[in-house]
This record gives structure tokens, sequence and C-alpha cells, in this order.
């Protein structure tokens, strides 16, 4: 099953929600810096990280956040769950088309209700987990 994770999530308006402080843009920030950093500016440093917080939230980044953050409740989860959670994050960090199984779209669901406060975040996500691509677009990936 192929899904678009270049697919923006959308809030009620039908507006872009604004990636914000995700683990995600914090370190896209930083790798952005980094070369930059001993003769960086103040102003050029928040510039980057404002422009970053306000990239609209994916559904790749939103999966990856739900896959990637640390929950309470799961400290003593085992390496074959992290491992596959890490793997399912790779895979989709970069966005774009992915053939999905039916495993994977079950693990990142409940992980979206962890990882975001609120419904909007993670039932237009799993709206989207559960669209399937257009031919059109699913033939270019």
């Amino acid at each position: 099953m192929k899904r678009n994770f270049d697919a923006k999530i959308l809030d009620l308006k039908g507006e872009a929600v604004k990636t914000g402080v995700t683990m995600e843009a914090l370190m896209s920030a930083i790798k952005a810096i980094f070369p930059k950093l001993p003769e960086a500016v103040q102003d050029e440093y928040n510039a980057i990280v404002t422009a970053k917080m306000m990239e609209p939230l994916t559904l790749a980044a939103a999966s990856v956040t739900a896959l990637m953050s640390p929950y309470e409740d799961e400290r003593t989860l085992d390496m074959s769950a992290r491992v596959k959670r890490m793997d399912l994050a790779r895979k989709l960090v970069s966005g774009g088309v992915v053939d999905m199984t039916i495993d994977e779209l079950a693990m990142i669901k409940p992980l979206l209700i962890k990882a975001f406060a609120g419904p909007l975040v993670p039932v237009v996500a799993s709206e989207l987990l559960e669209k399937d691509v257009p031919a059109t677009l699913a033939a270019v990936s």
C-alpha cells in the first residue's frame, strides 16, 4: 500500500499546521547552523530556527516524531521493537510516496496519539495513512 508522506497535515480551516518545535525541526535547524556556528550571529540563528518551525507539518515529520519520541510508559520497551521503529523512521524521514505494510501502518497510529496532544494531528495523520495514493502520484515514485 503506497502512502504519500509529503502530504501536509491540515487544520480545520484547510491551512497547513506548522512544524513548530519537533525533534526533526530542531535537528534540521542545528544541522543548517552548525557549520556556521563559530561566526554566526544570533539573528541568523533565530531566522533559521524560525523558518524551520514555520514549515508545514508533513505526514513524514509527524510519523517520524511519533516513532522516535520517548514515552514514559515504554521505558522497558524491548530492543526489537525499538529497532522496528528506527527502521520505519528511516524509511519515512525523506517523505515521498512510500510503500507501507499493514503492520507498519498499525505501528504508527497509536504512537501519533501519544506524541501529539489534542485530536488534530493524530486524526488527520491517521486519515492520511488510510488514504490510497492516486495512481498518477504512485507512478512517479
